[in-house]
């Protein structure tokens, strides 16, 4: 019987640790996923003069006011053309004031670019 308890308790912390884990790679997977406006500007991947605080505010904007709607969708789950006409949509049908749709807009097409810039290359293409 206590090899029983011992094989419960085992089990038990093996869960917890899996558990544990699954949720700090979760959140690390959504940070890179959704770059700061510093990381972008840090890896020399954004214009010279691209507004640092409007990148802030629209990253901002996708995690919270997108997903009042729907799940979050990342930057590089879109090609960067086709951001600016998804910002706009979507703005526009959660009320954003335009200054939120170019802030939304700017941050998308720019973390889009980046994590596109940083993909592997494929040696066979």
């Amino acid at each position: 019987m206590n090899t029983h308890r011992m094989t419960v308790q085992h089990f038990a912390a093996v869960a917890a640790l899996f558990v544990a884990a699954s949720v700090i790679a979760g959140c690390l997977t959504t940070q890179n996923a959704m770059p700061t406006a510093q990381q972008l500007v840090d890896m020399g991947l954004v214009d010279a003069d691209a507004d640092v605080q409007a990148l802030h505010k629209g990253r901002a904007l996708a995690m919270t006011a997108c997903i009042e709607c729907h799940r979050t969708y990342f930057p590089q789950e879109y090609h960067p053309a086709r951001w600016p006409h998804l910002a706009e949509e979507m703005g526009e049908m959660s009320n954003l004031r335009p200054d939120q749709i170019r802030a939304l807009r700017a941050y998308m097409v720019a973390a889009s670019k980046t994590a596109r810039a940083q993909e592997p290359v494929d040696a066979d293409e």
